[in-house]
């Protein structure tokens, strides 16, 4: 559960500025921040503060409360019905 709402979190991210966390950086380097550095990707500035706050909750390292499932809000829903393709 906890390493697919990190993954979820990423990918969220991925979608809001185009391009994954630490893109450009070697898989190694990415498995030394995380692993050993304990560091978190950064949640950008255009993702609205209820979604920032969800995903930054999907970070979290406390093994023994998972982190929550993000609640929708006006952000994770449809932007309009009359969207065409």
């Amino acid at each position: 559960m906890k390493a697919d709402c990190w993954s979820w979190a990423c990918c969220a991210i991925e979608l809001f500025c185009g391009l994954p966390p630490w893109e450009g950086e070697r898989m190694a380097v990415i498995m030394q921040k995380v692993l050993v550095g304990k560091r978190k990707p950064e949640v950008p500035r255009a993702v609205p503060q209820p979604m920032a706050e969800g995903l930054r909750k999907c970070f979290s390292r406390c093994a023994h409360h998972p982190p929550p499932a993000p609640k929708p809000t006006l952000a994770t829903r449809p932007l309009s019905r009359r969207v065409f393709w």
